[in-house]
């Protein structure tokens, strides 16, 4: 698995410290690696949660390029995911080819980009935020019923991935806080250390002022840092959080599938967990 956060990282996509265990525990039998000689030369992954499948980690080394090892590698993912509704992030200049396999894109995906400080020096301003964050309980993740954190991820994910969520949460270099109102969950979202920065992911809320709490406490909870969080345009509200805090993008994916949009709580999405893994 190391290899694959490497290959990540040198593709500047800022893989988290921690991702490799985390990613792995999720489908054991869903990462490939190409041989050259012995030698890694290429990966992908193909994540299964049940019926639905995630493709990432798609990279094969520069100079092995144009050689066929990318198709291979593609057409073992596929073969992996065989029957089920199968999701990517991909670059827009991919989109093309994306379709031949039977994708059909479905909406952008934005890396944002903003300081610890710059975010945190904005909050002094907002009363109502730090009043509300006051009057509401937010706790840490570990500290809840993971059943119910396991459901509450489901209405926000097309599979369940109470595996990856356990690994997820209780990361070394990471912070997880839910907002809780009686016994039921209404947010949700993790902080966790990058090669570069930190990187909010995911982050779950019912309304703006939960999404923007929890994202003023995250950052809370690390010393300054740049902070990346990846929005998708299905989300406005998620847009204009991030325009509030001066964040700017640095790069976009295309979020496509073999079958029907998945039914879940788009709105209550303001940060994806991750491109690789959904």
């Amino acid at each position: 698995m190391q290899y694959f956060v490497e290959m990540a990282a040198k593709e500047g996509w800022n893989p988290g410290l921690d991702d490799a265990s985390s990613f792995y525990k999720t489908d054991p039998t869903g990462f490939f690696i190409a041989l050259s000689e012995s030698m890694p030369v290429g990966c992908i992954s193909a994540v299964k949660y049940g019926t639905f499948g995630f493709i990432g980690f798609y990279i094969v080394n520069p100079e092995y390029r144009g050689k066929g090892i990318g198709i291979n590698l593609w057409s073992r993912a596929l073969q992996h995911l065989n029957g089920c509704n199968i999701g990517l992030d991909g670059v827009p200049q991919q989109e093309a080819n994306y379709r031949k396999s039977g994708f059909i894109a479905e909406h952008r995906n934005y890396r944002m980009k903003g300081s610890s400080e710059t975010i945190l020096s904005l909050t002094k301003n907002k009363s109502h935020i730090l009043l509300a964050s006051r009057l509401q309980t937010y706790v840490d993740a570990n500290t809840i019923n993971f059943d119910d954190l396991t459901v509450y991820d489901r209405n926000h994910f097309p599979g369940n991935r109470a595996t990856f969520l356990k690994a997820w949460i209780s990361s070394p270099h990471s912070h997880s806080i839910v907002h809780t109102e009686g016994k039921m969950i209404k947010g949700f979202g993790t902080i966790r250390k990058c090669t570069d920065g930190w990187k909010i992911g995911p982050l779950y809320a019912e309304n703006p002022l939960i999404a923007e709490i929890l994202f003023i406490k995250l950052i809370s909870k690390i010393d300054k840092s740049e902070i990346y969080i990846d929005i998708s345009s299905e989300n406005i509200d998620a847009q204009l959080l991030c325009k509030r805090y001066s964040l700017t993008q640095t790069f976009e994916t295309i979020r496509m599938y073999t079958a029907k949009k998945p039914d879940i709580q788009w709105d209550d999405i303001y940060g994806i967990t991750t491109f690789e893994l959904g």
